[in-house]
């Protein structure tokens, strides 16, 4: 991949994730590469075509966070895995999920399953995550894993969101919240 094509896949993540897909255009791109759309178009003729790049970019992401937190306690991973929120928060941006779901019913068909897999990949991996830990008495909680995983990714993906507008105290709140939630040591 080249490096151009690689910065605009980065600028559609950040434009996606600040503005929303359908609030920003490939002039959003182009006027600070200084280039001119064609040149955009080049690399990704439509705008789903850079959507679908930038969601393999996101689900690329995820699997090297997943590899790099394998050696960590469940209580551990599920804290990294809260600091994409905090990243995301920080950044004055919303999860990658979370501004997708947005936009789901104006986004290209050819786009959605790939949102899927990425959705489906976080949502099994958590749901993991917190099953391991249950069983080895590391996490406590008394939904089902599987529950547990949607209420926790749905928590933070409103976390980032109403953070926007109440401010960093809710984000917080919200996520010391979901911590909370699963500490045996209640």
């Amino acid at each position: 991949m080249t490096a151009t094509k690689e910065t605009i896949i980065q600028l559609g993540d950040i434009l996606i994730r600040q503005k929303g897909y359908n609030a920003f255009s490939y002039q959003n791109i182009s006027k600070p590469l200084g280039v001119k759309n064609a040149a955009i178009h080049y690399h990704f003729p439509t705008k789903t075509d850079l959507l679908i790049s930038v969601i393999q970019f996101q689900i690329q992401k995820f699997e090297v966070f997943i590899k790099e937190v394998s050696g960590l306690n469940e209580p551990e991973q599920v804290r990294h895995f809260l600091e994409i929120y905090t990243d995301a928060f920080c950044n004055n941006s919303v999860c990658f999920v979370g501004a997708m779901a947005t936009d789901w019913d104006t986004v290209d068909e050819e786009a959605k399953p790939h949102m899927k897999k990425m959705a489906s990949g976080i949502y099994e991996w958590l749901t993991n995550t917190l099953e391991n830990g249950l069983q080895k008495g590391l996490l406590s909680f008394n939904e089902p894993p599987a529950t547990k995983a949607l209420l926790i990714i749905t928590n933070m993906m409103a976390a980032t969101q109403l953070g926007r507008i109440l401010g960093t105290d809710s984000f917080d709140t919200l996520k010391q919240a979901v911590l909370n939630s699963i500490n045996p040591n209640k």
